[in-house]
């Protein structure tokens, strides 16, 4: 799924005929991926990624009640400027589900955040929405998850 989805971005070409992204973006989309991976303590393959989760209310909803439907843990996209609607709407399809929450992956002041999908909307201070998101939410079954997460990752700041 990953190799895919990377692979239709690096083939999409802007109106000018360039390309729409820069191979240092798809590293980068390929490196975040892998470090949620193994940061939400999952098995390999053990996971469905869905790429950025749409802009608009309505088909952001369908997306997540898609893609949380999944049997496997779903990681996800998300820009700066949404991340706090698509929290509050996954609060609302799954709030008992786990989240994390990671913030600048892949570079210096990277940070990682767990908690139950009712308390992502609220566990974002104001100053941390910023930089790029990446979410893994988990399966119910992977609760055992949180304890491994929390005690291996620093927490964001609130």
């Amino acid at each position: 799924m990953v190799a895919a989805y990377v692979t239709g971005a690096a083939a999409q070409q802007r109106p000018d005929g360039r390309f729409a992204y820069a191979p240092a973006t798809l590293t980068r989309w390929v490196s975040s991926i892998n470090q949620l991976h193994t940061a939400a303590g999952l098995e390999a393959p053990g996971f469905v990624f869905a790429g950025y989760v749409p802009r608009r209310a309505g088909e952001r909803r369908t997306f997540l009640q898609r893609w949380t439907a999944q049997e496997l843990p779903l990681i996800l996209f998300e820009s700066p400027y949404r991340i706090g609607n698509t929290l509050a709407e996954l609060a609302a399809l799954v709030p008992e589900r786990q989240i994390v929450i990671c913030r600048e992956l892949t570079k210096q002041f990277e940070q990682i955040l767990t908690c139950r999908a009712e308390e992502a909307p609220g566990a974002l201070a104001g100053d941390q929405v910023r930089g790029e998101f990446e979410a893994a939410i988990l399966r119910s079954e992977d609760e055992w998850l949180r304890e491994h997460i929390e005690i291996t990752y620093p927490k964001l700041k609130k």
